[in-house]
């Protein structure tokens, strides 16, 4: 078993945005969970980043497109749940 399998859709966005605001030096507070990467201010080797991090935190195996194929931490983390949820 995972440890996605006892986490929330909150729980997850939460890491992600706590993700974010390393890489960018923001205030997890002020990450908007709808907001694209983008907006927030991430480029590919900053998505390739947080990528490594989810993966070797949850155990999965993500591809870097993902993360611009879901481009928001909501978004993102319903495609990592019922992926591997």
């Amino acid at each position: 078993m995972l440890i996605l399998d006892f986490m929330t859709h909150q729980e997850l966005i939460n890491f992600i945005k706590k993700e974010i605001a390393t890489e960018t030096g923001t205030a997890v507070e002020s990450i908007d969970a709808n907001a694209s990467f983008h907006s927030l201010g991430l480029d590919s080797l900053s998505a390739v980043l947080i990528l490594y991090n989810i993966e070797k935190e949850f155990g999965v195996e993500l591809n870097p497109l993902n993360f611009w194929d879901y481009p928001t931490p909501s978004k993102f983390a319903d495609f990592i749940l019922k992926g591997h949820g």
